[in-house]
């Protein structure tokens, strides 16, 4: 378990420099100007609330990850499948995947059994072994993208360190507000 008593002062394990890059400002460390340009121009519109998003990240990474394992340890270990406290209860999920055998599925369609609109409608083809066989080119000609909704990926940046507690005040004052 993450120690929840380090300080902006105290850097994480293995970090190579105790100091932070620039003052701090509410529960941040503002980054000289000429640092801002480590992960993104400085002409990126400012929003506190990339900031918030990357505090509950921190605050899983720094925190819930570890606590999320050891609660699903011991109920494992206790052979439970649902824990409560006060306001939340826990329930381990087994998900499984279902795949179908491929030699099966083509004997199917040689067979009769399904049409050939069946049988194609079922395919999908894995790029990575697709390759093996084919050049990029060649795959290219005979491919086809789509696009996927947007991912909104937050990051820490490069020089800012995040502590527990700082990531805890942060968003206790956003909530607040």
């Amino acid at each position: 378990m993450k120690s929840l008593t380090r300080s902006r002062s105290s850097p994480p394990p293995g970090s190579a420099d105790p100091t932070p890059a620039g003052p701090v400002l509410g529960g941040a460390v503002q980054l000289p100007p000429q640092a801002a340009t480590l992960n993104e121009p400085a002409t990126s519109p400012f929003d506190p609330r990339v900031d918030q998003l990357g505090f509950v990240a921190e605050l899983q990474k720094q925190f819930a990850d570890d606590l999320k394992t050891v609660v699903k340890t011991d109920m494992l270990g206790a052979d439970e499948d649902r824990r409560r406290g006060e306001s939340f209860e826990a329930v381990l999920v087994q998900g499984t995947t279902q795949t179908v055998n491929p030699e099966r599925w083509v004997k199917l369609y040689e067979t009769g059994r399904i049409t050939r609109a069946q049988f194609m409608a079922a395919l999908s083809v894995r790029r990575d072994h697709a390759l093996d066989a084919l050049g990029r080119d060649e795959l290219a000609k005979i491919s086809f993208q789509t696009t996927n909704t947007p991912a909104l990926r937050v990051s820490r940046i490069k020089g800012v360190q995040v502590s527990l507690v700082d990531a805890v005040r942060s968003l206790a004052a956003a909530v607040a507000r």
